[in-house]
């Protein structure tokens, strides 16, 4: 089973396109199959067919399903260290440095990309604020808040989670949110009890997961930004923080992404 329709849709959007960003960076727990998305993404921009797909049969997907495929470098933590060191990062960076060997792009993978360390992180940083042509780095991390905030303002980044299809049915209010101020639409859930808050978080996390489907491309970065945080709400909500204060800084956060010229979510 693929990963979440989601990041596929997202994905999938971009390759037709041939409009990728730079970097990326995919998070999600252990369990939400951030590598293979990752091997898919990279057999993608390098097979002729331009698509995400798990059974490409062309010599091309199957190097890079053999990793060896000279244009995808994929960085692992070494198991005897607790960090992965700048001596590792320079020599990733040399080699994204130059120009691809067969194909079209190189992919550099890292694995584990909280496990920088401080000297590492920030050569990374470095070129992703002046990245090389045809390279497109993909990082991986079980829990985003460990990575640099720096970095992460550097890359296009896309939660892994089960498909939304899969929560608790979700509920909300009547009046669609892009014909409601945010205080106001959030505000009709202050006053519920946990269940039914969480019920009425899913009903926007779905209204944005379908919202992600239609929006054209430039728009794609703020809903990915809003469907975090309401995971984060949700989180905070499944952990009993008072419903108020949670929906209070939904709010601010969602006021923050979506900016005044894009108060209509269309």
């Amino acid at each position: 089973m693929p990963p979440e329709p989601l990041a596929l849709t997202v994905l999938k959007s971009q390759v037709r396109s041939g409009r990728m960003a730079a970097a990326y960076l995919f998070y999600g727990d252990a369990g939400s199959r951030k590598e293979e998305l990752a091997q898919a993404f990279a057999r993608a921009l390098l097979c002729a067919r331009r698509e995400i797909s798990w059974d490409c049969p062309c010599v091309i997907c199957e190097k890079v399903v053999k990793g060896n495929h000279p244009d995808v470098l994929w960085l692992k933590r070494e198991e005897d260290s607790k960090g992965i060191k700048i001596e590792r990062i320079r020599k990733l960076l040399d080699w994204a440095s130059f120009k691809p060997y067969e194909g079209a792009w190189k992919i550099a993978i890292l694995e584990e990309a909280e496990r920088l360390t401080e000297e590492a992180a920030q050569a990374l940083l470095k070129t992703l604020e002046e990245p090389p042509q045809q390279t497109v780095f993909v990082l991986l991390t079980d829990d985003k808040s460990q990575v640099l905030e720096t970095i992460q303002s550097r890359v296009f980044a896309i939660r892994l989670n089960g498909p939304v299809e899969d929560e608790p049915a979700g509920s909300g209010p009547a009046t669609p949110p892009e014909t409601t101020p945010w205080e106001q639409y959030l505000e009709k859930g202050a006053g519920l009890k946990r269940e039914a808050l969480l019920a009425f978080l899913n009903g926007l996390l779905i209204f944005f997961h379908q919202r992600l489907r239609t929006v054209g491309e430039s728009r794609l970065p703020s809903y990915l930004q809003a469907v975090d945080a309401v995971y984060e709400a949700r989180s905070a909500a499944e952990a009993n923080t008072n419903g108020k204060l949670t929906l209070t800084w939904l709010a601010i956060q969602l006021n923050r992404i979506f900016s005044s010229s894009e108060a209509v979510l269309v």
